[in-house]
């Protein structure tokens, strides 16, 4: 569809841009952005859409930990998502190196097989545990 300013829109902004308008209440209905960090995901479309949570591509994620480079790019993504006030969740962590370099840069929610292998009904439980290794730290 064309926008008023001849741009092509996508249709998830369309169907955001439909719901936010039509008055309806959206309840808890929040908008993700998957994959932030891959290379398919404009700032355009960061800017115009309003997430409210953007999940960090695991590709950044990956040695995290020992990549002075990737620590670069991932701080970069992180601080982008915060500063437009976006609950950041990293994707694909496998190891707790990764997991606590992202905790110390801010990353609120992280998935991946260090917590457990993907499944449609996982159990909150073992969350509610926590993982000692993973510990806030006080400052």
């Amino acid at each position: 569809t064309d926008t008023a300013r001849g741009e092509k829109r996508l249709p998830s902004e369309q169907n955001q841009a439909s719901l936010k308008s039509s008055g309806r209440p959206l309840g808890e209905c929040r908008f993700a952005l998957d994959d932030f960090g891959a290379g398919i995901t404009s700032l355009r479309l960061l800017r115009e859409m309003r997430f409210e949570i953007v999940k960090i591509d695991g590709s950044l994620v990956k040695n995290v930990d020992t990549s002075v480079d990737g620590q670069a790019i991932a701080r970069a993504a992180i601080a982008v998502a915060q500063e437009m006030n976006m609950y950041v969740v990293a994707e694909a962590v496998e190891t707790e190196g990764e997991a606590n370099w992202l905790r110390d840069a801010g990353v609120g929610c992280m998935q991946g097989y260090l917590f457990g292998p993907p499944t449609v009904t996982p159990d909150f439980r073992a969350f509610r545990r926590g993982r000692p290794n993973l510990a806030e730290r006080t400052v």
